[in-house]
């Protein structure tokens, strides 16, 4: 049962604001690949510094596209799935290759502080512009 415990990354060291809930199971996965596998099955063939340095720079963009609106999250569903997954197989290639620890943040925290779904500061400041002329939210 503890393998299957829910853990919640931080990314922000990766300029990614999105805090990515995981099991222990997928990343031990993800970090039994990166031990095992030879370096060209990743990356398409640029190995796994390559795919990190991929990640650094696509996985930034995707949080960007995601915290733009929160509704992409609902609409692209699969490709909100794979930027979760990304996300995780990142930490972990990250902690990998440079020997740095994946930054956990406590679940407790994460479930008491967040009770709804972030949404973009352009959203909030539609919402504030409507509340002040007498309509709700859309």
């Amino acid at each position: 049962m503890e393998q299957s415990k829910q853990m919640v990354i931080s990314m922000l060291k990766f300029n990614i604001k999105t805090f990515v809930a995981t099991s222990k199971k997928q990343m031990n996965w993800y970090r039994k690949e990166f031990m095992t596998q030879p370096d060209k099955r990743f990356g398409g063939g640029v190995g796994k510094n390559g795919l990190l340095s991929r990640y650094k720079v696509a996985l930034p963009e995707e949080d960007a596209f995601f915290d733009e609106d929160p509704l992409h999250r609902l609409i692209y569903q699969q490709r909100w799935d794979e930027f979760l997954s990304d996300c995780v197989a990142m930490a972990c290639l990250h902690e990998f290759l440079t020997k740095e620890p994946i930054e956990f943040i406590d679940q407790e925290i994460v479930n008491k502080n967040l009770k709804v779904i972030p949404v973009s500061s352009a959203e909030l400041e539609r919402w504030r512009n409507d509340a002040a002329s007498g309509f709700g939210p859309h």
